[in-house]
């Protein structure tokens, strides 16, 4: 789960957001992450100065992404651990949630670890909008 990126792009696959920009330090090549499909997602409002650089910057979008995204995150996190982290793996491809496209599938035998930090994640979440 990555808020506010620097180094998002903005035709990444798994990007989430309103942003149409690329971050500060955008990356040359996202071909690497773009082979976890669906298990990685970059969220990224419009505006903020960190990961949509252009001519509208919005100091305040960065602050907002627990307020804006923490229940989606939340549900998606869930959804995942309940999938051993494999959610939208069909027969070895991964099928991209939006758009249905399909990329081949790398072994990933930290699947589970992930799962258990996405957890955390989202127990860190919860314990924020409770206070």
């Amino acid at each position: 789960m990555l808020f506010g990126d620097t180094t998002h792009r903005s035709e990444s696959s798994y990007n989430y957001g309103d942003s149409t920009g690329s971050g500060v330090f955008w990356r040359a090549d996202s071909e690497s992450c773009e082979s976890y499909g669906n298990r990685i997602r970059s969220y990224c409002t419009a505006g903020d100065p960190f990961c949509d650089v252009g001519p509208n910057l919005n100091g305040t979008a960065h602050l907002t992404y627990v307020t804006d995204y923490g229940e989606e995150v939340a549900e998606y996190v869930v959804r995942q651990y309940e999938n051993g982290g494999e959610a939208g793996i069909e027969n070895g491809t991964v099928v991209n949630e939006e758009s249905g496209d399909s990329v081949a599938a790398q072994e990933n035998v930290g699947s589970r670890m992930w799962s258990v930090s996405g957890l955390l994640v989202v127990a860190s979440l919860l314990a924020g909008s409770m206070l």
